[in-house]
């Protein structure tokens, strides 16, 4: 597995702060960038100010991103800015009543997966397999899916705790386990996203 780089910044007098709050773009590709292992060498420049978005989309450019709960909100913002910057968005989510959740990503790319699973309900083995097969590569994943379900300490029984960790969790974990192959192979990158 691979650690999260420290700095963005390299040579002499290299700053500390998170990279995010450095960059002019969104913090969407900053953080995915951010996040990838070799991603100081490639989008850095050497006098230690920070990579222009040119830098940042070359690096990123045909990478395979898998993106949990890429419908709205968070997950939305980053599938988005992915295919902006060249990505290939492979997005996961829930039906929600929607037709066609395609229409805003495919105005910015042609390139791009979308299922409609639900997560905590579906084997996800066959459809990171056939991504890899049409693609021969996986880079990142993005672990943003998730529910608020309100549930307060005092009031919560360890059953529905237990419930909720399903609901959140397992299959942050399921999606890495499945992909951990052809992640180590790309020497990719993952993500996991928590909010309340």
């Amino acid at each position: 597995s691979h650690a999260l780089p420290r700095r963005l910044f390299t040579g002499v007098g290299a700053c500390d702060t998170p990279a995010p709050a450095h960059l002019g773009f969104t913090a969407a590709g900053a953080a995915f960038c951010w996040a990838f292992p070799r991603g100081p060498t490639s989008v850095i420049a050497r006098n230690g100010r920070a990579a222009s978005k040119e830098h940042i989309r070359i690096f990123i450019l045909g990478k395979v991103v898998f993106v949990t709960g890429g419908f709205k909100g968070i997950g939305k913002g980053i599938a988005l800015q992915l295919a902006r910057e060249g990505a290939i968005p492979v997005v996961l989510n829930r039906k929600d009543g929607v037709e066609d959740e395609s229409g805003e990503i495919s105005e910015i790319t042609k390139t791009f997966e979308m299922y409609y699973v639900d997560l905590n309900d579906t084997e996800l083995k066959p459809i990171v397999e056939e991504v890899y097969k049409k693609y021969g590569h996986i880079d990142g994943v993005v672990n943003n899916a998730g529910r608020n379900d309100n549930l307060e300490l005092e009031t919560t029984s360890w059953q529905d705790f237990e419930k909720s960790l399903h609901g959140n969790l397992t299959h942050y974990f399921e999606l890495v386990h499945e992909t951990c192959p052809y992640l180590k192979e790309s020497k990719g990158s993952i993500v996991n996203i928590a909010s309340k």
